[in-house]
């Protein structure tokens, strides 16, 4: 993912800030944050068929994540669409989307396990960045 979505990530960061109060969760709601990291599936900046492959992803889910949250996460398959910043004509990205939540008081612990994700990736798949995006939800077990 190239520069393009620093500028993204920066209006995020400013619109998310005013939103990382604790919720008013619903009794047998509990409060928890949910963060996000969007990887970009080409490599280099280079499109199809240079891309990040699903045996590549799985050896990186294997070494990177479930290491850092064994407890869980989930995985969604995205397909990102962006202008750079010169403008010109709307781009496609495959991309993979991680989603995690962590107990609001642990949200410093997964924050950091979360930036070592994004930078192990960066660096695995010659990446420019990785955005993330947090958010405080309510959440319950319909058991």
């Amino acid at each position: 993912m190239l520069r393009r979505h620093h500028t993204v990530a920066a209006a995020l960061m400013l619109l998310l800030s005013g939103c990382m109060a604790a919720p008013s969760c619903l009794p047998g709601e509990e409060g928890f944050t949910e963060s996000r990291l969007y990887f970009g599936r080409s490599i280099g900046g280079q499109p199809e068929p240079d891309a990040v492959t699903e045996a590549d992803w799985a050896d990186f889910v294997t070494a990177e994540i479930t290491p850092r949250f064994p407890n869980g996460f989930t995985v969604l398959d995205g397909t990102g669409h962006w202008r750079g910043d010169e403008g010109g004509t709307t781009e496609r990205e495959y991309s993979k989307v991680l989603e995690v939540l962590s107990p609001t008081p642990e949200r410093a612990q997964a924050a950091e396990k979360l930036t070592a994700i994004a930078s192990a990736y960066r660096s695995r798949f010659r990446q420019q960045s990785v955005l993330q995006s947090s958010s405080t939800v309510c959440t319950r077990f319909h058991d």
